[in-house]
C-alpha cells in the first residue's frame, strides 16, 4: 500500500494547485449545504407564528440567503467539474505512462513469467482506480470530515448537549467503519488476485485459440476457466458477506443515534423550552449527515476494493530488479562489429552454471554458426548477447567495449535478429518493418528486393498498407521470415544473428530465402544457430557445443574430415535436420 500512495502522490503533487481549488469548492459546498439548514429553520418558525409584517420581511430575508447560497453553489460546482476534469484524466494518463514505463524496464525473464492479459489487467486497475480513489477523496472522505464538523459547530449553537453525543457517536462510528473495512482488505486482495489470476486465463486461452480449436479441448479450457471461477467466487462471496456484517453495524448505530435526538427533543418539547424549527434543523441536518455518512461507509468498501486491486501493479513498481542503465552507460556506436566472449560464467540459478569460464572470439565481418543438440547453450549465448541475462562472471565486450558500458537501448539497436517465429504487430507492414523508425518507401521496397519480400508485398491489395492481424496471423511463415529478412535490412547494424531462422519452412522456401540470408550477411558479422546443418556448410566457422563447452570448431570441410561430432552429427541427419 505504501507504495501505492507514493505512485499516487506523485500524480497528485503535480496538480497541487488543482487540488488546493477542488478542496476549496468542496469545503465551501458543504458548508453552505448544511448551514442553508439555518434558514429552513427560520422559515419553519415564521411559518409556525400567525402572519404580520415583520414575519413576512424576515421569511424573505431568508429566501434571499437560501436563494444566494443555492446560486453560489451552483457556480462553484462548475469549477469543480472544470478543474477535476483536467485532474483525474490527467492524472490516469500520467500513470498510463508510467505503468508502461516499468513494464519495459522489467527484465526478459519477468514476462516469461507472467500472462500478459494479467498484466493488463493490473495496469489497467492501477490507472483507473486513481478516479475512484480520487473521488472517495472529495466526495467522501473530505466531504465527511466537512459535514460531521459543520454538523457539529450547527447542533452546538443550538444544543451544546446535543452535540458533544453527536461528536462522540461520529468517532466510534467512522473508527469501526474504518477498521472494519481495513481488516477486511486482505479478503480483497485474495478476490483480485483471483480476478487478474482468470483475466490471465482469458487472455491465454483466445491467444492460443487455434490451438485450443485444432486440438479440440474447448471443453478442458472450459473447466480450467471454471476452477479459476470458482476460487474466485469463494473468495468474492467472503468479502461481499463480511461488508453485509460491517454495513448491518453501521445501521443500528444510526438508528440508535436518531431515536436518541428524538428522545432529547421530546424532553426539550415536554419542558416548553422547544421551537418546531430547531426539530426540523436537527432532523434535516442529521439526515443529510446521515446519507453522507452512510455514503461514506459503503465506499469504505470499494475504497479498500481499489486500493487491492491497484496494489498488484504497486508491488510491480516497487521491483528493484529491472533494466537500468549503469550511471556510466552511453550510446557507443559498434562500428566493426567484433564480439568477445571473456571467461564467462553464467546459469539461470547460482548453483548450477550452464557456462564456466567461456571464451569465444568472434572477428569483424566474420560468419560463424552455433551447432549442439537442445540444452547446449547456444540460445542462451544470444540472450546474454541481447542482455536479457547478464553473466555471473567475465564480459561480453564489442568492438572492446563491455556491454555493460552500452545502455541497454543503443546495444540492441544494433543488433539485428532474425528469430525462428517473428513477432508481428496488430498494425500495418510498413509499421512492422520499420518498427518506429523515420524510413521512405523507397528504401523500404529495395529492403523487400534483397530478402526476397518484394513479390508478395506487390501482390496485396493495400500494399505496404495492409494489416496484417493479431501476431501477423494473416501471413504466412514463410511471409514472416521475409518482414524479418526486411527488418534487418533496414536496421543495417554490423551484427547479425538468426535463430533457426529458416528450421519452421519448407525447402523451397528456405531456398529462396537462403538468398537473402547470404546477401544480408555478405559484409556483417553473423551468427547462425541451426539445426539444418545443411544452411551452414557456407559458413567462415562452424562452432560445436555440448553442456556450454565449445568442444569442435572449424569450416564444415574440416569438421568433416575430423570425423567427431560434428561429422557424426551430419551422417545422423534426416531431412536436413540434427537429430537430437
Amino acid at each position: 500500500m505504501k507504495e501505492l500512495w507514493k505512485e499516487y502522490r506523485k500524480i497528485i503533487w503535480k496538480r497541487k494547485w488543482m487540488l488546493a481549488i477542488l478542496s476549496f469548492v468542496i469545503v465551501v459546498s458543504v458548508v453552505g449545504d448544511i448551514f442553508i439548514y439555518r434558514y429552513y429553520k427560520d422559515l419553519a418558525n415564521i411559518f409556525a407564528e400567525d402572519f404580520t409584517e415583520n414575519l413576512y420581511s424576515s421569511a424573505f430575508v431568508a429566501l434571499f440567503f437560501i436563494s444566494i447560497i443555492y446560486a453560489l453553489q451552483f457556480v462553484f460546482w462548475r469549477i469543480f467539474d472544470w478543474f477535476m476534469i483536467p485532474f483525474q484524466v490527467g492524472g490516469m494518463r500520467d500513470l498510463s505512462l508510467r505503468t508502461f514505463d516499468v513494464l519495459k524496464k522489467q527484465k526478459y525473464i519477468f514476462f516469461q513469467n507472467e500472462f500478459s492479459g494479467t498484466l493488463l489487467k493490473k495496469g489497467h486497475k492501477f490507472i483507473y482506480n486513481f478516479e475512484s480513489i480520487t473521488d472517495w477523496f472529495f466526495f467522501n472522505g473530505l466531504t465527511n470530515f466537512l459535514a460531521i464538523f459543520t454538523g457539529f459547530i450547527v447542533f452546538y449553537l443550538e444544543d451544546a448537549y446535543l452535540a458533544t453525543v453527536f461528536l462522540c457517536w461520529a468517532i466510534v462510528y467512522l473508527l469501526f467503519s474504518g477498521g472494519a473495512f481495513f481488516w477486511k482488505i486482505k479478503f480483497d486482495k485474495q478476490v483480485t488476485q483471483f480476478d487478474s489470476k482468470v483475466g490471465g486465463l482469458y487472455t491465454d486461452t483466445f491467444s492460443n485459440i487455434f490451438t485450443v480449436k485444432t486440438s479440440g479441448i474447448e471443453e478442458y479450457e472450459k473447466k480450467t476457466i471454471h476452477q479459476g471461477l470458482n476460487y474466485w467466487y469463494d473468495k468474492m462471496k467472503i468479502s461481499w458477506l463480511l461488508s453485509s456484517v460491517i454495513m448491518a453495524i453501521q445501521s443500528i448505530l444510526m438508528v440508535a443515534i436518531e431515536i436518541f435526538f428524538i428522545y432529547h427533543l421530546i424532553e426539550k418539547w415536554s419542558l416548553g423550552n422547544f421551537e418546531i424549527g430547531e426539530f426540523i434543523l436537527f432532523q434535516t441536518v442529521l439526515l443529510f449527515i446521515f446519507n453522507k455518512i452512510w455514503e461514506f461507509g459503503r465506499s469504505l468498501r470499494n475504497l479498500f476494493v481499489a486500493i487491492a486491486d491497484s496494489s498488484e501493479m504497486a508491488e510491480i513498481i516497487k521491483k528493484a530488479d529491472i533494466e537500468k542503465d549503469a550511471i556510466t552507460a552511453k550510446h557507443y556506436k559498434i562500428k566493426k562489429g567484433a564480439i568477445d566472449f571473456r571467461n564467462i560464467s553464467f546459469g539461470y540459478n547460482s548453483k548450477d552454471y550452464l557456462f564456466q569460464d567461456f571464451n569465444l572470439h568472434i572477428q569483424s565481418g566474420e560468419s560463424i554458426a552455433l551447432v549442439g543438440h537442445s540444452g547446449s547453450g547456444k540460445t542462451t549465448l544470444t540472450n546474454l548477447l541481447f542482455r536479457f541475462f547478464e553473466p555471473q562472471k567475465g564480459g561480453i565486450y564489442f568492438d572492446d567495449i563491455l556491454s555493460t558500458d552500452f545502455t541497454y537501448s543503443s546495444l540492441r539497436s544494433q543488433i539485428s535478429l532474425v528469430p525462428q517465429m517473428p513477432e508481428m504487430f496488430h498494425r500495418t507492414l510498413r509499421e512492422n518493418i520499420t518498427l518506429g523508425k523515420e524510413v521512405s518507401d523507397e528504401k523500404i521496397w529495395q529492403a523487400l528486393k534483397k530478402s526476397q519480400g518484394y513479390n508478395f508485398v506487390k501482390n496485396l491489395e493495400n500494399g505496404l498498407d495492409t494489416l496484417i492481424g493479431e501476431r501477423g496471423v494473416k501471413l504466412s511463415g514463410g511471409e514472416k521470415q521475409r518482414i524479418a529478412l526486411t527488418r534487418a535490412f533496414i536496421d543495417e547494424s554490423q551484427i547479425v544473428i538468426l535463430d533457426e531462422a529458416t528450421s519452421a519452412l519448407d525447402s523451397i522456401t528456405e531456398s529462396e530465402l537462403q538468398k537473402g540470408i547470404f546477401t544480408l550477411i555478405s559484409d556483417k558479422t553473423a551468427i547462425v544457430i541451426a539445426h539444418r546443418l545443411s544452411t551452414i556448410m557456407k559458413m567462415d566457422r562452424i562452432i560445436v557445443m555440448e553442456g556450454g563447452k565449445i568442444i569442435e570448431e572449424g569450416t564444415h570441410t574440416q569438421l568433416i574430415s575430423q570425423e567427431g561430432k560434428y561429422a557424426q552429427m551430419w551422417k545422423h541427419q534426416r531431412g536436413g535436420f540434427l537429430v537430437d
